[in-house]
């Protein structure tokens, strides 16, 4: 399990709660100009917020997934989510913030507080993220915590918002940096 709460310069880390589910749909999640590059459908409801928090409480409880809301510190605002996916050897991370905050540095900066903390998983090898090839916004972040462009994936994904057909992804990742081995006992 990862640490919670998490704290930054401008922001806490935390993990999610059902309480959050109104917060998450008035302030990122009903927005389809958020939700426009992501693999999850703009939400219609807090219902579809309260959905989406149990299911991610299920895949968190199978260590399966790991997330945080992100909270501006001064104004306890939540303004977005962070999450980590891990399958085996691989951690695919991903991030949402609302449109009042874009350009602030917090996808950046969330991103940031939360790589290091993989790298003291002994299992994780490798860090990847994948974001739409028109997202250049989201690219620039991934480059800015260290990842490497890897390539483009044709065909990739789903993402609900532009339709049906499956679109391109820029792909990024990272092996565990040297230095960062975690010692067996």
């Amino acid at each position: 399990m990862f640490p919670s709460p998490i704290e930054t310069e401008r922001l806490l880390l935390r993990r999610p709660m059902l309480s959050d589910a109104s917060d998450i749909y008035n302030n990122y999640a009903s927005n389809p100009r958020v939700t426009r590059y992501l693999c999850w459908p703009t939400h219609r409801s807090v219902s579809d917020s309260e959905r989406f928090l149990r299911q991610l409480s299920d895949a968190v409880a199978r260590e399966e997934q790991f997330s945080w809301t992100i909270v501006e510190r001064d104004s306890r605002w939540l303004c977005g989510m962070i999450g980590v996916s891990i399958n085996s050897a691989r951690a695919t991370i991903g991030y949402c913030l609302a449109e009042e905050v874009w350009g602030t540095g917090y996808a950046s900066e969330a991103t940031a507080a939360i790589v290091p903390l993989l790298w003291q998983r002994p299992e994780i090898k490798r860090l990847e993220a994948n974001c739409h090839s028109k997202h250049l916004r989201s690219a620039r972040v991934l480059e800015k915590v260290g990842l490497r462009y890897i390539g483009i994936d044709r065909e990739h994904s789903v993402l609900p918002a532009l339709g049906p057909a499956r679109q391109d992804m820029l792909r990024y990742g990272i092996t565990r940096p040297k230095g960062m081995l975690v010692k067996e006992d």
